[in-house]
């Protein structure tokens, strides 16, 4: 049923390319390798544009909401580690988001006027 609906659901000249896998699964894993994009270049993009932000006129809090903006995405595309234990004993975790969130803070003040 999951290959017929694959086979239907996709462009015919796609189709044929697929039409022997032996399960769904191996169609779509095909699929997967073939047409999913990389997230690098937004990534890279991402990066280069929090390197670069700066408060200029801005307000301080137009300012760090420019940043946040850029912080959110880039947690979305490119999420940090996950951590096996759901309770963590050993403070990988937490070591882990302090250190983020003083990297986040580091480049927020070096961002700001001269004034600050």
């Amino acid at each position: 049923m999951v290959m017929s609906w694959l086979l239907n659901s996709i462009d015919r000249s796609f189709a044929s390319t697929i039409l022997y896998a032996a399960t769904a699964s191996t169609m779509w894993s095909d699929l997967k390798a073939r047409f999913s994009s990389s997230n690098e270049p937004r990534i890279y993009e991402l990066e280069r544009r929090l390197a670069t932000i700066t408060q200029g006129n801005d307000w301080v809090t137009q300012y760090f909401n420019k940043l946040r903006g850029n912080w959110d995405e880039l947690a979305a595309i490119d999420p940090p580690p996950s951590f096996s234990c759901m309770e963590c004993t050993c403070g990988a975790k937490d070591a882990y988001h302090s250190q983020l969130e003083k990297r986040r803070l580091m480049q927020f003040l070096m961002g700001l006027n001269e004034l600050f």
